[in-house]
């Protein structure tokens, strides 16, 4: 396992302690064991609320959007933290809550474009292997998907599209590229919480390509849809289901 996966990995890690209300949570998860992490990540992010409620409040913060803030932000780094060092031992880089691949070694020619404008998608938790051919895997990391499933899908057809080769002039694919030459594909998927159920009703989850739910009504294997709680050995095995 190369030194600098592990080092990197380690930092990006760490990254969520200089947050504003890391302390509510660290708090929090002192209580569990990491192992226990993606099991209990609704109770975890539920029983932090309060706090932050009172903490948003006395300073004179808009509560109602804290909390669906810090809610989606935590829940991410909490799924983060649980996941990140099976991936360092599955050699898999990883990286939470980036606005752009810019900057990544390896990834920086696989930043959607359209006709010269940089596009953002969701980089909640993206994990590939620096040093291989295989997918690199982006993950849309939410607590709830209302309206929110759409653009992952939306994201996904971009890659299949910007990857598509035609030889008609007028197709619209050419107007949809990545910043350079990368032969990869991309797995697009979700990471969810799933608190109002909104997963097993949409059909856009199941047109995804893998997705992880702490909800036992959305798990649907016949559509990749898998329990939180298996991501791990998902990422162990390097979703050689798939």
């Amino acid at each position: 396992m190369p030194s600098t996966i592990s080092g990197n990995n380690e930092s990006e890690k760490n990254r969520p302690e200089q947050w504003k209300y890391w302390n509510i949570f660290k708090d929090e998860l002192d209580s569990y064991s990491e192992d226990e992490y993606l099991e209990s990540v609704r109770d975890i992010v539920e029983s932090c609320e309060s706090e932050v409620v009172n903490v948003a409040r006395s300073n004179g913060k808009n509560v109602s959007q804290v909390k669906r803030k810090v809610a989606g932000d935590y829940f991410q780094a909490i799924v983060f933290r649980a996941i990140v060092d099976k991936a360092t031992d599955s050699g898999f880089r990883a990286l939470l809550n980036r606005e752009s691949l810019q900057s990544i070694p390896g990834l920086s020619d696989a930043i959607p474009d359209y006709q010269g404008i940089e596009l953002k998608p969701d980089l909640d938790i993206v994990l590939y292997r620096p040093d291989a051919d295989d997918p690199i895997y982006i993950f849309s990391c939410k607590t709830s998907f209302r309206e929110r499933l759409g653009q992952t899908g939306m994201w996904k057809l971009f890659y299949e599209v910007a990857r598509h080769s035609c030889s008609d002039p007028e197709c619209p694919s050419h107007r949809l590229s990545l910043s350079g030459d990368i032969s990869r594909t991309f797995k697009t998927g979700f990471i969810t919480i799933d608190w109002y159920g909104e997963v097993e009703s949409d059909n856009i989850a199941k047109v995804l390509d893998l997705g992880y739910t702490s909800s036992a009504d959305s798990v649907d294997r016949s559509n990749n849809i898998y329990p939180l709680a298996e991501i791990k050995s998902h990422i162990a095995n390097r979703w050689d289901h798939l």
